[in-house]
């Protein structure tokens, strides 16, 4: 197969290099070559070969036992059967591979090399039987290392944490050497939050390779869950001055000394040494529009604008496509109120194909060990991408806010339905498109318009209809048109939806009232009550109920009443109408208890007239 080939399949697997072998019988030995083949650059990293005499017993062993005389050719038809095989394996052909190897095998029951290649090409098809194979090689040779390694990470491929890890624990027992199986138990341990058996596992890594990065990548993302930062920017420190070159440590580091949590203790000191590693990253590439953003949102965040701006400004400059630069630039100029700039910076955005859309993710991923010749190709890296996802939906939405903000209603709605209807089940377009026409109602309820009011509500209620808000507005219209059979049918869908909402009890209790129902009027004030216990309307309107009502119970009324001037000790009317219980149930000493209510009132408003008409001073 020739060097093209092999890349080509290695683009496909998405390979980072791709190791080729065969086996050949020449004669008097058999050859074997290996050369390991960069996918990136077609540059042939390794190239080994070595010859082996065919009276070798190891190889003896693996082709198996037969009679002297017969074994030649029954081993040669083998072997051809089993590079056939390895052949249509490095194809991608991995049925056909199956095949050859299932040939190969029954010539030789015990040919344990074909088991573990089949093994190797079953995981493309089918895992359990992946599995059965490694486990019959096991079963020929209990201590063969790659048997055990392989069905570790077929285990690991199926969910299977515990099994792999077992596997990989008697891989360490038969080589406690194996890096491997370090590296992949400590990712077994991750996935089921063993942490600390996964640091030490990574730990053993670094001191098996101490010039290799990948034990410092997983174990700096293990201490990042752990929230152990001081360890994670050890890490990525010993990772930089292993590639002092490398912007990837770096970038680990700057986005570290950049995350939320180590920046409360100590912002300003953070800030500026995750601006000198992405501005190290800059030194290193010029063009590297991800460092310029990342250090644009730092300044920003440190509310330096003008170098937020400059950077965030250079990141779109070398990637026009760059998304999330153009949003970070709308959010600086929207925090300094320059709106007209938010929504000419949207405005570009919105100008770029969406599918050329160049985000930024913080890809917190280790490299790879170059793997060996029969393992399982496998990810051995930890990996967790975090990038933001600024659909025009969404960017539609931040315009809209912009247009809002500088009271362009009719331009704000259209942003806002544009970000609806691309998005017709975001939650957010929906919420900001409601709250546009809710706002707009709000400025005609202030204003008495309570037709146009109530028309504005019902188009934020058919965007939202669970808008609880809304139905509480628009009842409050419908009850200042006296309306009050709709305005009690919309407080009772407000306290559908939301049921903890004391306003809408309150208000249906006023409605209640109205139309004389008192008991109903009760119930809903003291829901209101309920839910708010300082209430002091909801207080103060049940006690007029128990007051003036049907149920006239005046003991209520002044219990209500005093709870009110509990919360509001300055409200005349509270003392006024508690003043006037104490005297309508004239017991005891109530005359005088009304008296001193009046006084009161008098104490905080001297002029007030109804209190020096009951004292009789006017």
């Amino acid at each position: 197969m020739s060097d093209e080939s092999v890349v080509g399949i290695g683009h496909m697997l998405g390979a980072k290099s791709m190791v080729v072998c065969s086996f050949d019988d020449l004669g008097a030995f058999y050859q074997y070559m290996v050369r390991v083949i960069n996918v990136r650059t077609s540059a042939v990293e390794v190239s080994l070969i070595t010859r082996v005499s065919k009276d070798d017993r190891d190889i003896s062993v693996l082709l198996g036992n037969t009679g002297r005389t017969a074994r030649r050719n029954i081993r040669e038809e083998a072997v051809s059967a089993y590079n056939q095989g390895i052949e249509n394996h490095k194809a991608g052909v991995y049925a056909l591979a199956v095949e050859e190897f299932d040939n190969a095998i029954k010539i030789n029951k015990n040919f344990t090399a074909a088991y573990l290649r089949r093994g190797l090409s079953n995981v493309h098809i089918d895992y359990d039987k992946a599995i059965a194979d490694f486990t019959h090689v096991i079963r020929l040779d209990k201590n063969n290392i790659l048997a055990h390694f392989n069905r570790a990470v077929v285990h690991g491929l199926k969910k299977n944490n515990r099994n792999a890890i077992a596997d990989l624990t008697e891989v360490i027992r038969l080589d406690p050497d194996y890096v491997y199986a370090y590296l992949f138990r400590g990712d077994m341990y991750w996935r089921t939050e063993d942490y600390d058996r996964a640091i030490a596992d990574y730990t053993k890594v670094i001191s098996l390779r101490p010039k290799e990065t990948i034990g410092y990548y997983n174990r700096a993302y293990i201490y990042s869950i752990k929230k152990q930062f001081d360890r994670v920017i050890a890490d990525y420190t010993a990772i930089i001055n292993l590639n002092p070159n490398d912007k990837e440590g770096y970038y680990m580091r700057g986005e570290t000394y950049y995350h939320p949590i180590l920046t409360d203790d100590n912002k300003r000191e953070n800030y500026d040494k995750a601006i000198a590693d992405f501005t190290k990253i800059i030194e290193l590439d010029p063009n590297d529009a991800d460092a310029y953003y990342l250090r644009g949102l730092v300044y920003k965040d440190k509310k330096d604008y003008q170098m937020a701006e400059a950077d965030l400004k250079a990141a779109v400059g070398i990637n026009p496509n760059f998304i999330d630069a153009y949003v970070a630039l709308s959010r600086l100029y929207s925090e300094q109120n320059n709106y007209d700039q938010v929504i000419a910076i949207l405005t570009t955005a919105l100008g770029i194909n969406e599918d050329n859309y160049h985000t930024y993710q913080s890809l917190f991923k280790s490299p790879l060990l170059k793997q060996e010749e029969g393992q399982v190709q496998l990810d051995t890296g930890l990996s967790l991408i975090v990038g933001n996802v600024h659909s025009r939906s969404a960017i539609f939405n931040n315009r809209g806010h912009a247009y809002s903000n500088k009271n362009d209603t009719e331009r704000a709605i259209a942003d806002f339905a544009e970000a609806l209807r691309l998005a017709p089940n975001d939650a957010t377009a929906r919420g900001n498109l409601s709250a546009v026409y809710f706002n707009r109602g709000n400025e005609y309820l202030n204003t008495g318009n309570n037709d146009l009011a109530i028309a504005e509500y019902t188009k934020a209620i058919q965007v939202k209809p669970d808008f609880a808000l809304a139905y509480i507005n628009r009842g409050n219209a419908y009850a200042n048109k006296d309306d009050y059979d709709r305005a009690i049918a919309d407080y009772t869908q407000a306290i559908r939806y939301d049921s903890n909402n004391a306003d809408a009890y309150y208000n249906r209790g006023i409605m209640h009232r109205n139309r004389e129902d008192d008991d109903r009027a009760i119930a809903d004030y003291t829901q209101a009550i309920r839910i708010d216990p300082d209430y002091f309307w909801a207080y103060l309107n049940r006690a007029e109920v128990y007051l003036y009502g049907k149920i006239g119970n005046f003991d209520r009324a002044i219990a209500d009443y005093t709870q009110a001037i509990r919360i509001n000790p300055n409200h005349t009317g509270a003392y006024y109408y508690r003043g006037i219980a104490y005297s309508s149930r004239n017991r005891g000493n109530d005359q005088t208890l009304a008296d001193s209510d009046m006084r009161t009132i008098l104490r905080i408003d001297p002029d007030n007239y109804e209190a020096r008409f009951f004292l009789g001073l006017d």
